[in-house]
């Protein structure tokens, strides 16, 4: 015969099986056999303790015992004391009392019969409530104690290539958060951060999905207190390169910024547009990540983005402003076409100084810039790097154009027939004033 322990870990092997059908046998099964092992020990506690009521009279009725006999009962009866004692700490630090399992397993199953009970079938979900009700009964006590295994289990689920899966351990995920709160955030902090590094694009996913369920079920306080310690890797999966994974990291950071404040857009941003100085492959990840955070919140983000690449509108029409480095350029092409609802108000400060440099040549440079740039020694001829720049500028443009609306498209066009009217007061009211200011052209 097998001993308890094996037939509770063989059961556990069958616990995730693609069959509900599978998986409402499996939890009538686990909790049987659970709460038969209940019984068993109370029921060997309940001998025990008439055990030693019947000890205890024999003692008392001993009148005729010698000193050194009476002194031995008296040893024997606080060494069964410290017995009993152990088995009360050891049966308050299981979640069910099932003596007979290895405290781990029955922890293991403990977080495996909490998991079911969001089972995406309804009678596997029901078999799986019923028996959590059987043998707890005390939720919060159980769930802490089941912490641990608890947490491994969810994000071993949430890094499953399964949907269900992921959405079953996301619902538990969120319900243990809630209940749990502060405690829990220390477990998940570290594993989560980990996760969102992991070699497997399924997992990343999966533990975006998570984060998104945690943050969402937390209190903002310790959201906003963990913001900072998540942000990094979170936007290190914002610049993956599998779009299942910056999609899942963009819907994280949305449901972050909401909880703690823009504040966190903000620093992901920051973080951005220092890579996107880079060049090469750092440059190419962050501009996809720009695309992400921009989306979250294109009202937000454009405004800043704008002010942070480009140089003023109005400086840009007198002439005055320096031409846009070409990076710059290639960092608001990638986030314009997730920026479309916010372009009303904002054209002149975009259109402007891209205008500006496309158009730029190697004969419009400002003498003072050519001697400056030879003086700190710049190794590529200037031509070429104002090309270039130019080049990026002119393909902005072009992004700019794909992602204008019928909404801001008389505004454009508005802007850009007073420019090639050569009419600079109108273009710098329309810079200054925004949509407000425009004027239809005749």
């Amino acid at each position: 015969r097998g001993s308890p322990a094996s037939a509770v870990k063989a059961l556990l092997a069958k616990i995730d099986d693609v069959s509900w059908r599978v998986r409402t046998t499996v939890a009538g099964l686990l909790g049987g056999l659970l709460a038969t092992l209940v019984e068993v020990v109370k029921a060997a506690a309940g001998k025990k303790g008439k055990g030693k009521q019947i000890a205890a009279a024999a003692v008392s009725s001993s009148e005729d015992s010698e000193e050194e006999d009476t002194e031995e009962e008296e040893t024997e009866e606080e060494e069964g004391s410290g017995s009993d004692e152990s088995d009360e700490d050891d049966l308050s630090s299981r979640p069910f009392g099932c003596l007979q399992l290895p405290k781990n397993l029955e922890r293991e199953a403990g977080a495996a019969l909490y998991i079911g009970r969001f089972d995406a079938h309804s009678s596997a979900r029901s078999a799986f409530v019923g028996e959590w009700k059987r043998l707890v009964s005390h939720s919060a006590r159980a769930l802490r104690l089941c912490l641990k295994q608890l947490t491994a289990r969810l994000l071993g689920a949430l890094a499953d290539g399964d949907e269900d899966a992921q959405r079953v351990a996301g619902e538990a995920l969120s319900e243990v958060v809630a209940k749990m709160g502060d405690r829990v955030f220390v477990e998940l902090l570290p594993a989560l951060r980990a996760g969102l590094r992991a070699p497997e694009a399924h997992r990343r996913v999966g533990v975006c999905f998570g984060l998104a369920q945690a943050v969402r079920a937390a209190p903002r306080e310790q959201v906003r207190g963990a913001a900072a310690e998540l942000l990094p890797a979170l936007t290190a999966a914002l610049c993956d390169e599998v779009a299942g994974v910056r999609d899942a990291a963009t819907q994280a950071l949305g449901t972050l910024q909401r909880a703690a404040g823009s504040e966190v857009l903000t620093q992901a941003l920051d973080a951005l547009l220092e890579e996107t100085a880079a060049g090469g492959a750092r440059e190419e990840a962050a501009r996809r990540g720009l695309t992400a955070v921009t989306s979250v919140k294109p009202q937000a983000v454009l405004p800043a983005l704008t002010a942070a690449l480009l140089p003023p509108s109005s400086a840009s029409i007198a002439g005055r402003a320096p031409r846009v480095p070409a990076y710059r350029s290639r960092a608001l092409s990638a986030a314009l076409p997730a920026a479309s609802v916010a372009l009303g108000g904002n054209l002149p400060a975009l259109v402007l100084p891209l205008i500006r440099t496309a158009k730029l040549t190697h004969a419009l440079v400002d003498a003072m810039e050519a001697a400056a740039l030879k003086k700190e020694g710049e190794a590529e001829p200037l031509s070429e790097v104002a090309e270039a720049d130019a080049a990026a500028a002119a393909e902005a443009l072009e992004e700019l154009a794909e992602a204008v609306d019928e909404d801001t498209v008389s505004e454009l066009g508005s802007l850009l027939s007073a420019l090639s009217r050569g009419e600079l007061s109108a273009a710098i009211a329309l810079s200054v004033g925004g949509s407000e200011n425009v004027v239809e052209p005749a």
